[in-house]
């Protein structure tokens, strides 16, 4: 996901940005990404980097959990310069359907020059590898009084 006009992006704490859907094992993925402050003085602002997932439309009714391994990238624009990274395993459910992390990195550190994160064209480039595998679907049941 490219996250152009970066600058401007970090200026709101809340901004939200989320990715178009790609499909995978029948689920939705998406990136999102929103700015975030520190909770000790609210002065320090951070990237929050996320990986979403909806269920199929027609899962109405039904549980469902899959198992989750992830590498969330912000991707190096110098090719002598290494992607940032953190990584995460999860199980996700129609109960807990995102998971990544609010301070993910400061938005100083990602617009430092000499990370190599941020381009001359205010543009910060997302990525996220992950590999999923189904654990269970199954129907809720309705209690009938």
């Amino acid at each position: 996901m490219e996250t152009e006009k970066f600058s401007e992006f970090t200026k709101e704490v809340g901004s939200r940005r989320n990715s178009e859907a790609v499909q995978m094992k029948g689920f939705e993925w998406k990136i999102s990404a929103e700015i975030t402050t520190d909770e000790e003085d609210g002065t320090d602002k951070y990237l929050g980097f996320y990986l979403l997932c909806f269920p199929p439309p027609k899962n109405d009714g039904i549980c469902w959990s899959c198992e989750c391994s992830a590498t969330l990238r912000i991707v190096s624009q110098n090719s002598g310069t290494a992607d940032f990274t953190q990584k995460f395993d999860r199980i996700f459910n129609n109960q807990a359907n995102s998971w990544g992390f609010p301070n993910f990195t400061s938005t100083e550190f990602i617009m430092d020059s000499d990370q190599g994160l941020y381009d001359d064209e205010d543009k910060v480039t997302l990525a996220i590898d992950f590999a999923v595998e189904e654990k269970e679907t199954k129907r809720k049941l309705v209690d009938y009084e």
